[in-house]
């Protein structure tokens, strides 16, 4: 996958790492990460791992991750904190 951080490719590469969990289930922005695809608190750690991977090291804390209930909440927060770093680099 490309590194480059607009916000579309934000947003697909965020899906990539959410779809092995989606087992038959059609992705949207509204699906939620617990109920809809039983993301538990191992699952969550191991989907910011895969974030942190992904966003060039950029930190995901469990906290974080925990305030994201829906994927598009998740987008958002990717979202804000590649944004943040891109803010404190310049």
């Amino acid at each position: 996958m490309a590194k480059d951080s607009g916000q579309a490719t934000v947003s697909s590469r965020v899906y990539e790492i959410l779809r092995p969990y989606a087992e038959g289930i059609a992705l949207t922005p509204e699906t939620h990460l617990s109920d809809d695809l039983n993301i538990d608190s191992i699952e969550l750690v191991e989907v910011g791992v895969a974030l942190e991977k992904e966003f060039s090291n950029k930190r995901f804390t469990i906290t974080g991750l925990k305030s994201c209930p829906t994927v598009q909440d998740l987008v958002k927060l990717v979202e804000q904190t590649v944004a943040a770093e891109q803010v404190q680099s310049v």
